[in-house]
């Protein structure tokens, strides 16, 4: 699993809950910063995007991921 990737998973509730996405892909980035990685909040979203296609996450209308049982399965 890419480190993006990885880092979606672990910022997202694992209990079902939502969480912003804005704030979700600017903790990616500071944690990606931190690890010494200089990625963009595109890169971010571009990998939230692809999730959100294989159905690991739900990306919601109202500005909100959330993680899928398919995905914490899969991923988690």
């Amino acid at each position: 699993m890419n480190r993006v990737r990885f880092l979606i998973v672990e910022n997202l509730p694992q209990n079902g809950g939502r969480i912003d996405t804005d704030v979700l892909i600017d903790d990616v980035v500071n944690d990606l910063s931190s690890l010494g990685s200089l990625l963009d909040s595109e890169a971010v979203k571009a990998t939230l995007c692809d999730l959100n296609e294989r159905q690991y996450v739900v990306v919601f209308n109202d500005g909100t991921t959330a993680l899928t049982q398919y995905g914490l399965r899969m991923l988690g």
